[in-house]
């Protein structure tokens, strides 16, 4: 058997062939006996190079490399689900919630990063009868908090709503804000400088909250905590 798919069968066995070459070559194969016994003879040749070489004892810097190397790629992370409407405003709510959905892409590409890390905030009992459906997403880059959305907050009024950072049971403010005509709130932590850290990121057992005030820079909350995150 001397003919010129020999070698496309031995390409074939290393995955060296072009993925435009790859369908041509294994149709060959199943019709040719011949083509077909040397492309699995090449095939336990390759699977035998593997255990020919020696071993090598990897740098014991390599996996620390290979962590540090992902982490700085930036990552998928979660938006957050605008709330639903009733069904009657349906139509006209599916275009707003695209648009919510899109409006969160183009911030999180402004906060900087990469974002290394996010901590949702849920509803608390405090929301009972007001903004029950409301959650948040707080988005970490490695030096701190970056951003926030928050989704499904009503008109605050005359008031307004304040993020607080919580370690040791003491809250300290963070960034007061309102949201838009649909409820949702985009907050560059980064931007405004309340996300900057000393440490970089928070440790275990810090939490996060967001109050309704009657006014922002208080020292402590006053008002009810609409939205928490586990400590």
């Amino acid at each position: 058997m001397i003919h010129d798919e020999v070698v496309s069968m031995a390409l074939l066995s290393l995955d060296a062939l072009e993925p435009t070459e790859v369908a041509a070559a294994a149709r060959h194969a199943t019709g040719c006996p011949g083509c077909r016994e040397a492309l699995a003879a090449d095939r336990r040749t390759a699977a035998d190079l593997a255990l020919a070489a020696a071993p090598v004892t990897p740098d014991p810097t390599l996996r620390q490399r290979i962590l540090d190397a992902a982490a700085a790629l930036p990552q998928q992370v979660p938006l957050v689900k605008p709330a639903r409407s009733r069904p009657a405003l349906r139509p006209r709510r599916r275009a707003e919630r695209a648009e919510a959905i899109a409006e969160q892409v183009r911030f999180l590409d402004s906060v900087g990063g990469p974002i290394v890390r996010t901590v949702p905030l849920a509803a608390t009992r405090a929301s009972t009868g007001g903004p029950a459906r409301a959650s948040a997403q707080l988005y970490l880059t490695g030096t701190g908090p970056a951003g926030i959305i928050v989704a499904g907050l009503p008109d605050p009024g005359a008031q307004v709503y304040q993020l607080w950072r919580i370690a040791g049971g003491k809250p300290a403010p963070m960034q007061a804000f309102r949201p838009g005509p649909h409820g949702q709130a985009l907050v560059n932590l980064a931007r405004s400088g309340a996300g900057r850290t000393q440490g970089g990121l928070p440790e275990g057992g810090e939490a996060f909250a967001i109050s309704l005030e009657r006014a922002p820079g208080l020292a402590a909350p006053q008002g009810p905590i609409l939205l928490t995150s586990a400590a």
